[in-house]
């Protein structure tokens, strides 16, 4: 039997478009394929149901058939746990357009989802 290097996990779609806190099933290095029925949807805060590890990564994976985007944002104060939140490179919030990807890190130095890459 094949053995997967990563988890894929397909949430439900997201139909809220703005402050999305999500708590998913993660492993070591998971995938999470993301659909949603807005122009735009944010995703503010991600939590492991199991807890998270240090150096868990997760990559977030665009698949909207059509020109919908997801941002990430940076350190939104909306999540009130602040471990739940995302801290992305240069401050700033992450938009991943239709197909596009990133990928977070946890750190549990820095107890933050710390942004690794976006395409």
């Amino acid at each position: 039997m094949a053995h997967l290097l990563f988890t894929p996990l397909t949430p439900a779609i997201i139909t809220t478009a703005s402050n999305n806190a999500l708590s998913l099933a993660l492993s070591a290095t998971t995938i999470v394929y993301l659909t949603s029925t807005n122009t735009t949807t944010t995703i503010i805060s991600l939590v492991g149901t199991d807890g998270n590890a240090d150096g868990m990564v997760v990559c977030f994976s665009n698949i909207n058939a059509t020109s919908l985007s997801f941002s990430f944002s940076h350190e939104s104060v909306t999540e009130t746990t602040a471990t739940k939140r995302f801290r992305n490179a240069g401050s700033t919030g992450i938009t991943v357009a239709q197909y596009g990807a990133v990928w977070y890190r946890w750190s549990s130095v820095a107890q933050r989802w710390q942004s690794l890459a976006r395409v």
